[in-house]
């Protein structure tokens, strides 16, 4: 059993927090275990969390993943401000990559799975363009195409999911939009997960990661888009592949 939530107090020295479920205003999980591949950095109060409790008994209940609460638009603030250096601790699908590697994975839905890209990719502005992921990370039921970088839905349901892209300090421009863009079957006016950040200043780098909770029937597909306005070519994926990726769960 798996239930999203909102993170009230976390220990570093126990590894253990306090949770509240999102839409609840009465139903709290105290003292209970978190996944020790989640960086205490990422554990900020008032981040989601998804707390798996197996058998539905609170006692064994763990927090598994994290996140940045989003816009009401289902996009993802970048910090406080509008720009930064890369911050590890607030990648919004850490806890993803965590579930696969502390031994509950099972207890997530089937559906899971994340790609990443091999090297750096020429964006040219004002162009909605694919990000090219072609090396699959997880990926438990075949669902992503690392030809086609897509994800296509065995099943129909609800689905968790996060588009990260790293932008590098020397194309930043300053007051010029740098988008992350989750789109379905193609269409760029039909966004998954948006977010757009404009740079106050040049040479930082930008980490935009955009995430929502959707719906999809059978057959529909998932791909990454990079959008900006620099008024010129630039390289996304000049480092740091991880920090740029697509990320997938079916949660129900």
């Amino acid at each position: 059993m798996l239930e999203v939530g909102i993170l009230k107090n976390f220990d570093s020295g126990t590894c253990k927090a306090g949770v509240q479920l999102a839409g609840s205003l009465t139903t709290y999980f105290d003292d209970i275990s978190v996944a020790k591949n989640i960086p205490s950095s990422a554990l900020v109060i008032g981040n989601y969390v998804i707390v798996a409790i197996p058998g539905g008994n609170p006692r064994d209940a763990c927090v598994i993943a994290t996140w940045p609460g989003g816009t009401p638009g289902g996009g993802m603030e970048v910090h406080d401000n509008e720009y930064h250096d890369p911050d590890y601790a607030t990648e919004a699908a850490l806890a993803i990559h965590a579930a696969l590697t502390t031994g509950v994975h099972g207890l997530f839905p089937k559906s899971l799975a994340r790609a990443e890209p091999t090297e750096g990719q020429t964006i040219p502005s004002q162009t909605m363009t694919v990000v090219i992921l072609p090396e699959e990370i997880f990926d438990l039921l075949g669902e992503y195409n690392p030809s086609t970088y897509r994800f296509t839905a065995q099943n129909a349901g609800y689905y968790l999911v996060v588009g990260s892209i790293r932008y590098p300090g020397s194309y930043i421009i300053p007051d010029r939009s740098y988008c992350a863009v989750v789109r379905r079957n193609g269409n760029s006016n039909d966004q998954v997960a948006t977010i757009q950040a404009h740079a106050a200043a040049a040479g930082h780098t930008l980490l935009i990661q955009s995430s929502g909770f959707t719906y999809l029937d059978v057959d529909d597909y998932l791909e990454l888009c990079s959008y900006h306005t620099a008024g010129q070519d630039i390289t996304i994926n000049t480092g740091n592949l991880y920090q740029t990726f697509l990320a997938v769960c079916r949660l129900a």
